[in-house]
């Protein structure tokens, strides 16, 4: 709110569960990988890919007046939580 008057805005991604190296581990454990799929509404793990089109929004004018945000790419799981 502070530098948004100079036109700078300030806002987040929050991605889900992806599908990286990072969290493969979690990926081949059975019961983790049942929990995320069951908990989240899309059923599924994200692609890292999936994030662009947020990427683009933020990154683009058409979120000149978008400030103090997260946008949550994460297959529904803050909308059921």
């Amino acid at each position: 709110a502070e530098w948004a008057g100079a036109n700078v805005q300030a806002n987040a991604i929050g991605p889900g569960y992806m599908k990286t190296d990072m969290t493969q581990v979690l990926q081949d454990d059975p019961a983790f990988d049942g929990w995320v799929r069951g908990r989240t509404p899309a059923g599924r793990w994200g692609d890292p890919e999936e994030l662009q089109g947020a990427v683009v929004f933020l990154a683009s004018p058409a979120s000149d007046y978008v400030n103090g945000q997260i946008l949550y790419v994460d297959g529904g799981m803050t909308a059921v939580l």
